[in-house]
């Protein structure tokens, strides 16, 4: 199951690692004394969904495992699919920007250089005429 847990990561597989809406979740008494964390699954079939499961569930758990909300609507999971995948889209577009950014600032930055040095070198051939 894809989900996120109250640090606002995902884990679905296909897409960008950070859940699409940030949020803060306290956790729930689950059976004698563990406290179960809040996911928001974003999976295709219950995307923003939260449910909760055993806080140790990584290490193995105690299998605890319920829905915090209902079955959503066809017509709902379709919306919030749609923005998931448009906020992961906008995310990579972002990623792509900043990289081509870092790209061009390289650039300029050895155009001033050489810049530099011509002015350096033409400045002290005029000195020795």
């Amino acid at each position: 199951m894809a989900s996120s847990q109250s640090d606002g990561s995902s884990s679905y597989s296909q897409h960008s690692s950070r859940s699409p809406i940030p949020y803060r979740v306290a956790g729930r008494d689950v059976r004698l004394c563990v406290k179960a964390a809040r996911w928001i699954s974003w999976s295709p079939d219950n995307p923003g969904r939260r449910y909760f499961k055993c806080r140790n569930a990584q290490e193995g758990g105690c299998g605890f495992y319920t829905w915090y909300d209902g079955p959503t609507t066809t017509f709902i999971r379709e919306v919030l699919n749609d923005l998931r995948d448009a906020v992961w889209s906008a995310r990579r577009e972002k990623e792509g920007l900043v990289l081509a950014i870092q790209e061009e600032r390289m650039k300029v930055e050895e155009k001033i250089t050489e810049v530099d040095a011509a002015q350096r070198d033409g400045g002290s051939k005029k000195a020795i005429m």
